[in-house]
């Protein structure tokens, strides 16, 4: 490269000013009134020629290549237009036009920093273009860098760019600081070297910290760099670890922007003071969980063999939580179905017993509160819960009887309650049915007078779902309910038939038992009249329901030839008043 400026130009023109536009990259920071003021004294009596403009066109008038002093020189003389070289060029060429007519006129160190800056050149390519030392251009630059984040107005700065160059060796966050205590103290290049020399090495300050007030602590004393250093780890180690605690550490720092240590470490230490007053009651809630938990514990452990109703009532959420969960190895096994009566499940299962039903006729009741078993129902009649027994399923095994009959596969389930009754709480119902729902190589045999109850649960499988009708008052309940009941067997249990029955629906059912009734303590045994029963017979014959009739029929071939050869002797013609036990009252 060399120094050539010689311009190629279209034309000369006289331009109005107000066509004329300055270059963006224009080099000057501010123009020199001086200059400008001589200019304009000397237009007073014409435009020299010489001083013409060089400019080149462009969308909405010209752009100035040379001559911004000179455009403002003649705004202030009042001239409407001035003489102009034109020359149409592309961008690169104007602004290497405009590096050329610059570098050979009076600049300003820091101009010409700005303007090898805004070249695009590297340095040494911009340095040999101008004619200039390449180590000063670099201080130059620097020193326009520095000027350029500090914006300080460059008259103040002049005579102290060198200055600027020394700053520039300083972190950023220090430079407006430097400046202003550099022009206060009027150091020399060399004091300020040594200044930035004494603070090279200091960290960056926190975004949320207030840099310049932070500078200047440091260059005044007030300040030390271990201090500066501490500020961001004071908060970053700070010892609050609850999300909304640090976020309000976080917003607070970020409003008051402390400049301090001190103040960092007041505020960081009004978090961590609630973040201990959080810890200590976290930690108190634990022991007292913990301790109520013990005694939970020690409740429930004394509740897992029988829990009555009253007492369920009374326990926490957390404590019924730990009853249902059965522990491995506690409960016994399936009972050996004793009760001839019940031929079609040789195994009973009493996860639930007790009842509110009141029937007159229940052997149940009588078993629960006779004074030989009462070791077994410690609650009596009571409905009571028995978590203990939820492993029993898993306690018992399969017989070899059960891969070829289902009676040994079957167990006959809360035989000594109604576990759907309106009285029974659904965490019992939840517990026995997933229980159901875990041990598939079984069937689970169920028999309620609440029905409706049924079409609120998902049923298992396994589970085969039984009602007891043994009033016509049942029969709709039971129709109307099993129209929404799941399972693989729904079944109904007439037993016992206290009154002639009618059914509307038996398709909905796949199997019917019928039966009489066995004394108990407030009825006498009793056996329905076979003209009751071959009705029944013959309804469930035409909706193609199997039958099974149980032993207390005293029927000796107890399946039925249709019609009866001849009628019974003795045969009743009603059920004594005492099985007639709803009257006029609501089922529980």
């Amino acid at each position: 490269m060399n120094n050539q400026t010689t311009i190629a130009y279209d034309t000369h023109q006289q331009i109005d000013i107000t066509a004329l536009f300055p270059h963006p990259q224009n080099p000057r920071i501010e123009p020199r009134e001086e200059i400008v003021q001589q200019l304009a004294e000397r237009m007073g009596d014409g435009f020299d020629f010489s001083h013409s403009l060089i400019v080149r066109p462009i969308e909405n008038g010209y752009q100035i290549i040379s001559g911004h002093h000179r455009l403002l020189a003649a705004e202030r003389a009042g001239l409407s237009e001035v003489p102009c070289w034109v020359r149409t060029m592309d961008d690169d060429e104007a602004y290497m036009q405009l590096v050329l007519c610059n570098t050979q006129s009076e600049l300003h160190p820091l101009e010409e920093g700005k303007h090898a800056a805004q070249s695009g050149m590297d340095l040494k390519s911009y340095a040999e273009r101008a004619g200039k030392n390449g180590r000063t251009m670099h201080d130059k630059v620097k020193a326009w860098r520095v000027l350029e984040n500090v914006h300080v107005h460059i008259d103040n700065i002049r005579e102290a760019w060198r200055n600027l160059a020394e700053i520039h060796a300083a972190p950023k966050w220090l430079w407006r600081a430097m400046v202003e205590t550099m022009l206060h103290n009027s150091w020399t290049v060399a004091v300020t070297r040594e200044q930035v020399a004494k603070f090279k090495d200091v960290g960056d300050v926190p975004s949320w910290a207030m840099a310049d007030e932070i500078a200047r602590g440091l260059l005044s004393g007030a300040i030390n760099k271990t201090e500066v250093a501490k500020l961001a780890a004071t908060v970053s180690q700070a010892r609050v670890t609850d999300q909304d605690l640090i976020k309000s550490l976080q917003t607070e720092i970020g409003e008051k922007r402390p400049s301090r240590l001190s103040q960092v470490q007041a505020i960081v230490a009004t978090w961590e003071d609630e973040q201990a007053k959080r810890d200590n009651a976290k930690r108190a809630a634990e022991l007292a969980k913990q301790r109520a938990d013990e005694a939970a514990q020690e409740r429930v452990v004394n509740l897992r063999k029988n829990c009555s109703l009253d007492e369920w009532k009374t326990l926490s959420a957390h404590e019924r939580d730990m009853l249902m969960v059965p522990i491995k190895g506690e409960g016994g096994t399936f009972n050996k179905q004793e009760n001839e009566a019940i031929e079609w499940a040789q195994w009973s299962w009493n996860p639930v017993t007790g009842c509110k039903h009141d029937c007159p006729y229940c052997y149940a009741r009588d078993i629960a509160t006779s004074q030989r078993m009462a070791k077994v129902y410690p609650n009596g009649w009571e409905p009571t819960f028995r978590s203990n027994a939820l492993n029993a399923p898993i306690n018992t095994r399969v017989p070899k009887e059960g891969q070829t009959d289902t009676r040994y596969r079957n167990v006959f389930t809360c035989s000594m309650a109604d576990l759907f009754g309106r009285w029974v709480p659904d965490e019992w119902i939840d517990a026995v049915l997933s229980t159901v729902r875990d041990s598939k190589e079984w069937n689970f045999l169920f028999l309620t007078k609440f029905p409706q109850r049924l079409k609120e649960l998902a049923i298992p499988e396994n589970a085969w779902m039984g009602s007891t009708v043994d009033l016509q008052a049942r029969v709709a309940n039971a129709e109307k309910a099993f129209e929404h009941v799941g399972g693989k067997v729904r079944w109904l249990s007439v037993e016992p038939m206290i009154e002639p029955l009618r059914f509307e629906r038996l398709d909905l059912f796949n199997w019917v038992v019928i039966g009489g009734a066995s004394a108990s303590s407030q009825t006498p045994e009793w056996r329905p009249p076979y003209r009751w029963i071959e009705s029944l017979v013959r309804q469930c014959d035409d909706a193609g329901v199997p039958v099974y009739m149980k032993s207390n029929l005293g029927i000796a071939n107890r399946v039925l030839q249709l019609p009866f050869a001849a009628p019974i002797k003795g045969d009743p013609q009603q059920a004594p008043s005492a099985f007639h036990y709803l009257g006029n009252r609501q089922e529980n």
